[in-house]
């Protein structure tokens, strides 16, 4: 329902999101609709756990599709290279490796970033809090950002940014602020007193969803 209200002065733009078919935009949408579908009906628990079960079914099935296909022949192969990726040597089957290469193989990079950050005296001094409105500077983003230290392209979770700006100072303020905007959010849809945020809170918990994968 929210979905079509959405797209009814631009009905490409839906299309546009099909074809894409990016798994963070199907989540983002997952999200958006859920909330939306809440927002106007009052689910129960039960009903909660029957769209989720789906969810992780149809995911799954989807990947099962993916892994069958001719380009991705053997799901096999693919989970050697992503073992060879995280330096796995034991046996493992695809869902374990990626459990691995997204739960302590990313915090152990935020690891490295941040003592490599320390051990070079390495300082944001804000930059990464506010890199959204820098990018849109003619400045030089290679430099101000330097690759060695890019959380986002080695996937260091979201404790790097902050430590780089203003350490641990900088963890604990932003991760507040970040908590309170959050509360925020949710108290404000919950009052329902914005389908406004229904848009906000959903952004809000896929960032929340994803602050351990990047």
């Amino acid at each position: 329902y929210f979905l079509a209200c959405y797209c009814k002065e631009d009905k490409k733009g839906f299309f546009i999101l099909m074809n894409f078919m990016s798994r963070q935009m199907i989540m983002l949408l997952f999200f958006t609709l859920l909330l939306a579908v809440t927002y106007y009906h009052r689910l129960s628990m039960l009903k909660l756990g029957l769209i989720g079960f789906i969810v992780v079914f149809i995911f799954i099935s989807l990947g099962e599709l993916r892994n069958n296909t001719g380009e991705d022949a053997n799901a096999t192969i693919i989970n050697d290279v992503i073992k060879n990726y995280t330096n796995i040597e034991k046996p493992t089957n695809l869902i374990e490796t990626y459990h691995t290469l997204y739960g302590s193989v990313n915090f152990s990079t935020a690891d490295k970033l941040i003592t490599s950050a320390t051990s070079d005296g390495y300082f944001g001094w804000g930059s990464y809090f506010f890199r959204p409105l820098i990018s849109m500077l003619p400045v030089d983003k290679s430099a101000m950002y330097p690759l060695k230290y890019s959380s986002y392209t080695q996937l260091g979770t979201y404790v790097v940014d902050p430590y780089l700006d203003l350490r641990w100072f900088g963890v604990v303020v932003y991760n507040l602020l970040y908590g309170f905007l959050s509360m925020k959010s949710f108290k404000n849809y919950s009052a329902k007193k914005s389908p406004y945020y229904i848009i906000e809170w959903g952004i809000i918990m896929f960032c929340i969803f994803m602050a351990s994968f990047t």
